[in-house]
């Protein structure tokens, strides 16, 4: 929005038309380089992204507010507050937990903090948490997410050979999920998806010919398509015969085991998600067990003209099927293997019954806080049916200050100057 004499003004643009040293800088600002639109939908979105800022940081409202801290001892029974005069977030950075008090006098006596440690960046703090439910200590809330920690042990993992990886194991099961798009044509083009009806070995010889195709060079390309029948068959120990075939294609005379398409293949395996799996049962198992639901384990492959993105998305749920207790939440890693390595984990959607008692609602949403992307509040809410959206009362009203821009910059409609 920008902020005219007339009232807000709406620019719709595309991502791709902004320049680069712009789009870099958002990246770096909101700490993630990811498209949640691309993520939460199977297909990208044309390269289209709506830009938001996140809630602010921990440091940014400990800046703002008057905090007084007294211990670090839980309290049993804090009191609830409605003043948001005095409204001040806490945060601490062993709980994610925040609260609301009156004035600086209950803040003294209700604050937890910890100046001794670190939240690494986290923002622990959600502008619809609503902060009245008092902090609960638990090995989930005493669990450190820590992003960097996380992304060394991701590249440490993919650093290794592919011969050490389970990719043999693992590769034709989960391309069955998988789906390759080249993002560097005008349009995006789905290059590769299974159908279903393809045999094994057409499978291994698809994704991994497409790889090398796009990656590499039909040479490479070439050497799998040539090779892949003599070792892959329809029956038989899957596993026994992938090992067999990558120790002849990266043997001596193969394929070069570090060539582009190897490090994306490297992703394609179970052990490359397990980090992720540690900490989110770290921090939710033990108070709210959970389970995946089958079926919805996904994998996207990005190709652009400088680097390539590997996406992980699996949804899980939780083990009491009782509406009272049921919540499920969708969250993606993403890694960039090809070019500068980045590498992501977020909560990117949930659902609570609404049967779900309001402080269990909220417990949960503070539990997931760490993993929460910055943007998951507005795709929840994009994501509503129009018919449970106000734009039927605020269209008419807001379309009379909108600018809209297409994918080549082009201005493609602006409100009559005497509107």
């Amino acid at each position: 929005y920008q902020r005219r004499v007339r009232g807000p003004q709406i620019v719709l643009m595309s991502w791709t038309n902004l320049p680069s040293s712009w789009q870099n800088n958002q990246v770096e600002k909101r700490n993630t380089g990811w498209n949640v639109n691309t993520l939460a939908a199977n297909a990208p979105i044309e390269s289209r992204s709506v830009v938001v800022n996140p809630p602010a940081t921990s440091s940014q409202v400990n800046q703002t507010t008057n905090t007084t801290s007294v211990n670090n001892s839980a309290p049993t029974n804090l009191p609830r507050t409605k003043s948001k005069e005095n409204l001040t977030s806490i945060i601490n950075s062993k709980s994610g937990g925040f609260i609301r008090s009156k004035s600086k006098e209950n803040i003294s006596s209700s604050t937890i903090t910890n100046s001794g440690s670190q939240n690494n960046g986290t923002n622990y703090s959600s502008p619809t948490l609503g902060a009245d439910v008092p902090f609960i200590p638990g090995k989930g809330m005493d669990f450190k997410w820590d992003p960097k920690a996380f992304s060394n042990e991701i590249q440490g993992r993919l650093s290794r050979s592919i011969l050490d990886l389970p990719v043999h194991k693992d590769l034709a099961r989960l391309s069955k999920g998988m789906v390759i798009y080249d993002m560097r044509r005008p349009t995006v083009t789905k290059i590769y998806q299974e159908d279903g009806a393809k045999s094994r070995p057409d499978i291994v010889r698809e994704v991994m010919g497409t790889l090398a195709q796009e990656l590499d060079s039909q040479e490479v390309a070439n050497k799998i398509f040539d090779n892949v029948n003599n070792h892959v068959k329809e029956t038989g120990d899957l596993s026994e015969q992938m090992r067999r075939f990558f120790t002849f294609l990266f043997g001596e005379g193969g394929v070069d085991p570090e060539a582009r398409f190897v490090q994306v293949l490297k992703c394609i395996q179970q052990e490359m998600i397990f980090p992720a799996v540690k900490a989110l049962r770290a921090r939710l198992y033990d108070e709210f067990p959970y389970k995946d639901i089958k079926g919805t384990w996904r994998i996207m492959v990005e190709i652009f003209n400088d680097h390539v993105d590997v996406t992980h998305q699996k949804w899980e749920q939780a083990h009491d099927p009782k509406p009272e207790s049921y919540f499920k939440f969708r969250w993606v890693l993403k890694t960039r293997v090809i070019g500068p390595f980045r590498c992501s984990m977020n909560i990117i959607d949930y659902t609570c019954d609404e049967r779900i008692p309001k402080e269990i609602r909220l417990r949960l949403r503070a539990l997931w806080s760490p993993f929460l992307h910055p943007t998951v509040d507005y795709y929840r809410l994009w994501n509503r049916p129009l018919s449970n959206l106000n734009v039927h009362r605020d269209l008419v009203r807001l379309g009379q200050s909108m600018t809209i821009y297409n994918g080549k910059g082009e201005k493609l409609f602006e409100p009559k100057a005497d509107a």
